[in-house]
């Protein structure tokens, strides 16, 4: 008969999650208060940079692909639910604009590149400007409240 010591010491236990990932626990969180996490302080101060910027958008003073860039970038910061729509589309927007000079960098390339460029761009705006002017409208919407 096997020694019982022995067999338990050869078994291999398995762990607690096998082939699973599971998000950190929050502990002291009152179960009202899960479901609406609190908003700090640089969320408002995002959220509200986000309405400036699509307002700026819709009013034409700001060309809507560099809108949606900045646009992009200020939605990581506001806690959007991953796989928001508007996030997707201004993230496909932003890869398929990342080769073109779009604001400051402009500075840097050569006039000739430009003017080869220029058509492109002009291009890209026109094709995702009825996405941007959607985007803009759902964020005016999404954060009237700050």
């Amino acid at each position: 008969m096997a020694n019982p010591v022995v067999k338990a010491r050869t078994r291999v236990p398995r762990p607690r999650f096998a082939g699973r990932w599971h998000a950190p626990v929050t502990l002291n969180v009152r179960p009202q208060m899960a479901d609406s996490p609190a908003i700090h302080e640089d969320e408002i101060v995002a959220r509200r940079r986000a309405r400036e910027t699509a307002a700026a958008v819709l009013a034409g003073n700001l060309p809507c692909l560099r809108g949606a860039l900045a646009l992009l970038s200020l939605l990581d910061c506001c806690r959007v639910p991953q796989g928001d729509s508007d996030q997707l589309t201004l993230l496909s927007i932003a890869s398929a604009i990342d080769h073109l000079p779009l604001g400051p960098e402009r500075d840097h390339w050569a006039p000739a590149a430009l003017e080869r460029m220029a058509p492109e761009i002009s291009a890209a705006e026109e094709h995702a400007g009825e996405a941007v002017i959607r985007v803009c409208n759902n964020i005016m919407a999404r954060f009237d409240a700050v």
